[in-house]
Formats: structure tokens, sequence, C-alpha cells
């Protein structure tokens, strides 16, 4: 799999976990596995600074920060030696982190230059909106919901 077909792949799981976000709709928990599954799978084949390489010019700072994570937590629980179901919630988690970022209107979060303290302070909310998406979402572990809504402390 060349390094373009890796980045559109995962790019359109996380694009559309966002797009089900900005709609109000928790996540497919299936489609954030099958992602979750796909990158583990794809850092133990490339490694980890390969797949990093791959997703890095992608044009949504936020897409790829939530690549970036997703693939270093999932890397950390294979060098750690985990059993591949905590690698793969490691690498659910790092999908889900950011995901009350849908929440954040895209002029804040896309914004060139340094945020003012308002805009800062509606940043500081994304952790409590992707909870409050997320919050009984069928199948996603309570430990992830507690990434999701801690992840900033």
């Amino acid at each position: 799999m060349t390094s373009i077909s890796i980045a559109s792949a995962d790019l359109t799981a996380i694009e559309d976990i966002f797009a089900a976000a900005r709609a109000g709709q928790s996540p497919g928990m299936e489609s954030v596995s099958r992602a979750a599954t796909q990158i583990v799978d794809r850092i133990q084949k490339i490694g980890l600074s390969s797949y990093l390489c791959a997703i890095r010019d992608h044009h949504s700072s936020t897409y790829v920060h939530c690549l970036s994570v997703t693939a270093i937590a999932a890397s950390f629980g294979i060098e750690l030696g985990f059993g591949r179901s905590d690698q793969e919630r490691l690498a659910i988690a790092g999908l889900l982190h950011d995901i009350g970022k849908s929440q954040i209107p895209l002029d804040i979060l896309e914004k060139p230059g340094a945020l003012n303290d308002g805009e800062q302070g509606i940043m500081r909310l994304h952790p409590e909106l992707g909870f409050d998406l997320l919050r009984g979402t069928s199948g996603l572990p309570d430990d992830t919901l507690d990434i999701v809504l801690h992840h900033h402390e």
C-alpha cells in the first residue's frame, strides 16, 4: 500500500467520524473499531515513522493530529507488549480524543494565528463537548470516555 493510499484510507475514516459528530451523532463504534484495527495493522507493517510521514501532508491539522495521536498511542502499546485488544483500545481512544473539536466553529479551529482569550475559552470546551457527544455510545469503554474528557489535564 502506498503512502497516498494509507493516508487516504485513514483520513477518510477520521473525516467520517468527525462528520457524524458535526451532525450531533456519536460515530458508529463498528467503523471506529475497524479504523483502529487497520491503523494498528499498518503501524505493525510499516512502522510509526513511515505511517506519520504518510499522513502529515494532509491539509486538516485536526485530522492529522488525531491520526498522529492514534498512531503514537498504538505504537506505545505495541512497544510495551500489550495484547492486540489493548493496542486497538489505545487506537480507538486516539481516534476519538478530540471528537469534541467537531463542535468548535471552523474559524476558531483552523485560525492561522493565535487565539484570543474568548476563542481559547471556546477551544477549551472540546474535551467536555466530546464526552457529551460520546456518552451513552454503545460499545465504547468507560476508559475511552475518561480519555476524551481528561486528555488535557
